[in-house]
C-alpha cells in the first residue's frame, strides 16, 4: 500500500475529474425522456382528466403503462397535439 499526500484542493480536483467520468459514462446520449402523469398532462394540454382517460381507453393518445400507472412521454404528446389539433 502506498500513502500519497496531497492538498485538499488537489483531492477535490481529482474527485471532480473522476466523478465527471462516471457521469459521462452513465448519462444517455441526447435528451432524456420526460414523462407526465394524467394530472400533469391535463394541465399541460388543457384537457380534462376524464377526457384523457377516455382517449387512453380508445387508444387514441400515445401513452405507456408502468404497472397500473399511465404515463405520457412529453415529446410524443407534443407531436400528437401538432398532428391532432382538434383532439
Amino acid at each position: 500500500m502506498k500513502i500519497i499526500t496531497m492538498t485538499t484542493d488537489e483531492f477535490v480536483e481529482i474527485l471532480r475529474e473522476e466523478l465527471g467520468k462516471i457521469v459521462a459514462v452513465s448519462k444517455p446520449e441526447g435528451r432524456s425522456k420526460e414523462y407526465l402523469n394524467v394530472s400533469q398532462l391535463s394541465t399541460y394540454i388543457f384537457l380534462s382528466v376524464p377526457a384523457i382517460y377516455q382517449r387512453v381507453a380508445n387508444d387514441s393518445i400515445p401513452h405507456s403503462r408502468i404497472g397500473s400507472r399511465i404515463v405520457f412521454e412529453k415529446s410524443e404528446i407534443d407531436l400528437w397535439v401538432k398532428t391532432n389539433p382538434k383532439s
